[in-house]
């Protein structure tokens, strides 16, 4: 199912000073993935910033998208706490 793609179109954030509208919005393809019968799985595609919102439409025959598209959320991770820790999880010293 080579044809099996999701859609990640960007939406205009108010107050932005955009020149494109829904028609010719910033748009990336990845291919989705049969999870079950009621799931796909797609992996959220590079190049967007923390703050974007892009509207997520799936594919199966490559021309025809839902009529369900949902909104996903991009954010920023500046750090995270500890820094490290074990590998395995486990302490072998006790």
């Amino acid at each position: 199912m080579k044809t099996v793609r999701c859609r990640f179109t960007q939406i205009p954030s108010d107050g932005l000073n955009v020149t494109w509208d829904e028609t010719n919005a910033p748009t990336k393809y990845i291919p989705a993935y049969f999870i079950n019968s009621e799931e796909m799985k797609c992996a959220s595609p590079a190049g967007w910033v923390g703050g974007d919102q892009v509207k997520v439409d799936l594919t199966f025959n490559g021309y025809d998208y839902t009529d369900n598209s949902f909104i996903f959320s991009f954010y920023n991770i500046y750090g995270s706490f500890p820094k490290s820790g074990p590998s395995d999880a486990v302490d072998k010293y006790i």
